[in-house]
């Protein structure tokens, strides 16, 4: 090519950066241990609040007496996700979002899940 300039001409390729982000997220399962607590505990829903970014959306609940990851499951669902976490009580919130999910992490009480914009 003239200039060393390039073009390509067909279907859009997809940035392999976010699928590896993907893949890097753990699997986590429920111990016995997790499972008696959220069985003693009350049920609540986390406050929730929304950031939208040009290049993600991340969601933050206010989850009180969390105290690692390992306490947050999320599953995937047809229609989005659900985010169980163990606190003070088990919170339990559906978030209405069918992107890819990018990244999660635990802060002072509270839960931010990162997702991918597209």
């Amino acid at each position: 090519m003239p200039n060393g300039i390039k073009i390509r001409i067909g279907p859009a390729m997809q940035n392999p950066q976010i699928q590896n982000q993907n893949r890097q997220l753990p699997k986590l399962k429920i111990t016995d241990e997790q499972l008696n607590r959220m069985s003693s505990l009350p049920r609540a829903s986390a406050k929730t609040a929304i950031r939208r970014l040009s290049d993600k959306i991340v969601y933050e609940l206010d989850v009180p007496g969390i105290s690692s990851v390992n306490d947050v499951f999320i599953s995937k669902l047809e229609s989005g996700y659900e985010v169980k976490a163990i606190g003070d009580k088990v919170y339990t919130n559906t978030l209405p979002v069918t992107l890819p999910l990018r990244s999660m992490s635990v802060d002072k009480n509270k839960i931010s899940i990162e997702f991918v914009n597209r």
